[in-house]
């Protein structure tokens, strides 16, 4: 519920919330649209796929009854090279062996399109579809040389990797990267600041934002009372603390413009209202009138 003025944490009265886990995002698309889920957190580049029936989405039916609440939160899309490799670019992964991610994951459909856009793929670079940790191992034993990772920024477990000395991260930066982050795209560029992980220098690559999705059906009331007390500003140190890097980006007062910069699909009519009363969608048509009485 509301706080009492004094800045306090509040949240949206008689809403009792029950976290899940689940097999990644490919599945929570499918299980919110379905209306198994009433929410779910989804990968921007996942949720353009569903909306196209693209993979991992093929012979499906396009989704289109998945609305967004906020992009809550970034994550960044790392590139994480054997030091030995000598890899200092997308263009040096030719003839590599490197992991893409399992399919299903955010990783995978993240990483894809950067290596399209870079011509590159199986008939150019070998790669395999491991879990993170299995990848991870095979790099350090000197059988992959690099792997894609999504994950926050700071990530603890690439700091412990660059700790050793191990890893380079190869910045995704160049020109045909550009195309991916173009305005309304599904990635933002990012920047990882000088040793922020021991040995390894500023270096800029993709973050991609985090969509808190519901089904279209869901109350609009209940989700305007949602997104309000998402941004409510007693909440930025709860949601936002130095425990929760990334969650809701941006400076104060900038949160809401970035929640709603990467979004494959609409907004809910709840969340809608809440940024057209700050100027940040258009409110869209004015509601029907009471019909004209007859002379």
């Amino acid at each position: 519920k509301k706080s009492d003025g004094f800045g306090l944490p509040c949240g949206v009265a008689g809403l009792v919330a029950v976290a899940k886990s689940s097999a990644g995002p490919v599945a929570n698309v499918r299980a919110v649209s379905a209306q198994h889920f009433d929410s779910a957190l989804v990968a921007a580049p996942v949720l353009d796929l569903a909306t196209r029936a693209e993979t991992p989405f093929r012979g499906e039916a396009p989704v289109r009854n998945l609305r967004a609440i906020a992009g809550v939160y970034r994550e960044a899309l790392y590139l994480i090279s054997r030091r030995s490799a000598g890899i200092g670019g997308i263009a040096d992964l030719k003839d590599m062996r490197v992991s893409v991610g399992p399919i299903g994951s955010g990783t995978r459909e993240a990483a894809l399109p950067v290596l399209a856009v870079h011509s590159l793929g199986r008939r150019t670079v070998q790669l395999f579809e491991y879990e993170t940790a299995v990848a991870v191992d095979l790099m350090l034993r000197g059988q992959l040389d690099a792997l894609f990772m999504v994950d926050a920024l700071p990530s603890a477990e690439i700091a412990s990797l660059a700790g050793r000395g191990a890893i380079d991260i190869v910045p995704l930066d160049d020109e045909d990267v550009q195309q991916l982050v173009r305005p309304g795209a599904n990635f933002q560029q990012i920047e990882i600041p000088d040793g922020l992980y021991r040995f390894i220098p500023q270096t800029r690559t993709l973050g991609i934002s985090m969509i808190w999705v519901v089904n279209e059906n869901v109350d609009a009331e209940l989700i305007y009372r949602i997104t309000e007390t998402l941004f409510y500003p007693g909440n930025r140190q709860l949601l936002s603390g130095s425990d929760l890097a990334g969650l809701l980006p941006g400076e104060e007062g900038e949160a809401e413009r970035f929640a709603i910069a990467s979004l494959p699909v609409p907004l809910h009519e709840g969340a809608a209202r809440y940024y057209a009363a700050r100027g940040l969608v258009d409110p869209g048509p004015p509601a029907p009138g009471p019909a004209p009485e007859r002379p």
